[in-house]
């Protein structure tokens, strides 16, 4: 593991220790901080710098046919009766006539010290919009350490329509291009998990086999953690294997531990048509049975064969350590026109555990039978 990551992991863990989270407080706690509109989040904070708490309030109101939300994030040190501001960062979409929204991104505020000099680097992401269609979203990500301000603004990614998307591009202000590496780094993983609705640390951060494909946060009463998808390819004397790999891990990355793990795909295939690929836009999560544990759901497709033809697909679902397999084949048109195959059939898991399991299964079927990432 590098330096820089070891710094991330252990100020990470530090800052979880440093900083609190405080429920949402009622209209009477509100009114007595120095904030404009409704508190929705606080957070306690220690550092060299003092004690004190990160608020994040809410403003809305109108004006002939526009509506304004405008979000506030400060910073206060003491109580609210002697209050000592040290930064406040406003943003939010102001006289709407469209479908407006704005909102803090999820997670924030996220505290860190990175470069382990005892003060606090508070991170906070705004998304807002004011459109009537489909599309990306202005996103800021504004970060303080101490007094001084980093800021990285661009848009969220957005599919506007089937097979065309837009945004997810970002740019850094002077203070981050000129600061310390690791504040990049850490800008940049921020900026994938707000910006494309994923986390997507370095390939290094968690023990997978392989180029890290996808890394989706993951919590429920088994504990926190992630599903990481990677792919591993080798090529030899006319054959070539290419490996897909979905584990989900347990706690942080430097101390993870597998809880399930797929290995899948193509070995030493000597035809042309040699492939595997993850389908759809990582792992989809869900609780059907409302028990706490995550269903978790991987798709996916290979071949190996000497031209164009069906390929085999199959979703691979995990709660807990107990695992749902469907398998089959995707759908393929021949010269002729005609489509032939994506039939799945379910093992006994599927069969004899939940109906509920089973008519997702086969909505996910339905929709990744063509081998398309959607559908």
């Amino acid at each position: 593991m590098s330096p820089q990551r070891t710094i991330l992991s252990l100020t990470l863990a530090l800052a979880a220790v440093l900083a609190q989270a405080l429920p949402g407080p009622d209209e009477a706690q509100a009114a007595r901080w120095p904030v404009k509109g409704r508190i929705v989040q606080q957070k306690l904070v220690k550092d060299g710098l003092g004690a004190g708490r990160v608020i994040y309030a809410a403003e809305q109101s109108s004006a002939g046919q526009g509506q304004s939300t405008l979000l506030h994030a400060y910073r206060y040190n003491g109580d609210p009766e002697d209050a000592e501001l040290i930064w406040i960062v406003s943003d939010g979409i102001e006289n709407c006539t469209l479908k407006q929204e704005a909102r803090f991104a999820a997670g924030a505020p996220v505290t860190t010290d990175l470069d382990g000099d005892g003060l606090l680097e508070i991170w906070t992401g705004c998304i807002a919009a004011c459109s009537d269609r489909p599309g990306p979203m202005k996103l800021t990500i504004t970060m303080y350490e101490g007094r001084d301000r980093h800021v990285m603004r661009g848009t969220t990614f957005a599919d506007v329509e089937p097979g065309v998307s837009e945004g997810g591009r970002g740019d850094m202000d002077t203070a981050f291009r000129t600061g310390p590496a690791v504040f990049r780094k850490y800008a940049e993983e921020l900026w994938h998990q707000w910006a494309f609705g994923t986390a997507q640390p370095a390939p290094a951060s968690w023990p997978a086999r392989g180029e890290a494909a996808w890394v989706e946060p993951v919590a429920d009463r088994l504990g926190e953690g992630a599903v990481v998808y990677s792919r591993e390819a080798r090529e030899g004397d006319g054959w070539k294997t290419i490996l897909l790999h979905a584990c989900r891990f347990r706690g942080e990355p430097a101390s993870a531990t597998p809880v399930w793990q797929i290995s899948d795909g193509v070995e030493r295939c000597g035809l042309k048509q040699a492939s595997a690929r993850f389908l759809g836009d990582g792992p989809e999560l869900t609780d059907l049975d409302r028990d706490g544990i995550k269903e978790i759901w991987t798709v996916y497709a290979s071949a190996c064969a000497g031209g164009p033809g069906p390929e085999d697909l199959k979703i691979v679902m995990y709660e807990g350590k107990e695992k749902y397999a469907m398998r089959g084949s995707t759908s393929a048109r021949t010269a002729e026109g005609v489509w032939q195959d994506g039939e799945g059939t379910m093992d006994e898991a599927f069969l004899k555990g939940p109906a509920l399991f089973r008519r997702y299964a086969e909505r996910l079927w339905r929709r990744f039978r063509t081998g398309q990432d959607a559908g």
